[in-house]
């Protein structure tokens, strides 16, 4: 985020899925990083410095800087503790019920010093979902059916799974939980974004005023929580 200007497709909703991933990877500097979900772009249209990308398949050739691999989030194809960091944003939400653990514990299990993971969250992103859902009467775009479908989890949720996957794998933990936006600019940041020439029109103005309206868009119950796993050192084997 520290150079302002507009990339092809991005929105002002992705500047705030990786603000607090980035303020992390400037204080870490982490030589790899592993994006659990990332599609074709990611984390690695912010940050170029050694991002793996996995997806169960991709769409389109990989953004510059990605290193893309295919495979699942519930049986990630690493070996234990590989990456310094792994991420996960706005994935989880799309996965099912019973699919949450595994894919919490796959993470757990490759990584060696932090895991963040954000995505929308609780009663109050239904609610504004709920509302989208209203406006938008007829045919969803896929990733809000899928949201529908799945269903979004709870903070409490996120928790279990955190400590079901952190006792699995017998690691331990600090949380922290920050804003990955409000509801409110949620909603104002996604309404645009049905028609082509609305997105055109205002995403690229969004974009180059990131400054001016972060603190904003911060403000408010969260749409999108984040919570960043800083994990103890793994004990050395005798």
């Amino acid at each position: 985020m520290t150079r302002l200007r507009y990339r092809w497709n991005e929105t002002a909703d992705h500047r705030l899925r990786y603000d607090a991933v980035l303020n992390v990877l400037r204080q870490r500097l982490p030589v790899r990083v592993l994006e659990v979900g990332s599609g074709p772009v990611g984390l690695a249209r912010y940050w170029r410095q050694g991002v793996v990308g996995v997806d169960p398949a991709f769409a389109s050739p990989p953004i510059r800087g990605l290193r893309a691999t295919v495979g699942s989030a519930t049986k990630l194809p690493f070996e234990p503790g590989p990456f310094p960091v792994v991420v996960s944003i706005d994935m989880l939400e799309h996965l099912p019920l019973e699919a949450r653990l595994a894919a919490v514990s796959e993470m757990v299990r490759v990584c060696q010093d932090v895991l963040i993971l954000a995505c929308p969250c609780g009663p109050d992103a239904r609610a504004a979902e709920a509302q989208l859902v209203g406006e938008w009467a007829g045919i969803l775009p896929d990733w809000l059916a899928e949201h529908q479908a799945a269903g979004l989890p709870d903070r409490a949720e996120l928790e279990r799974l955190l400590d079901a996957a952190m006792t699995a794998t017998q690691r331990k933990g600090r949380l922290r939980w920050e804003s990955g936006g409000s509801c409110a600019s949620w909603l104002h940041f996604t309404r645009p974004l049905r028609t082509r020439w609305r997105r055109l029109l205002t995403q690229p103005a969004l974009v180059a005023t990131w400054p001016w309206w972060r603190r904003w868009a911060l403000t408010g119950e969260p749409y999108r929580q984040v919570v960043i796993i800083e994990f103890e050192p793994v004990a050395a084997a005798p």
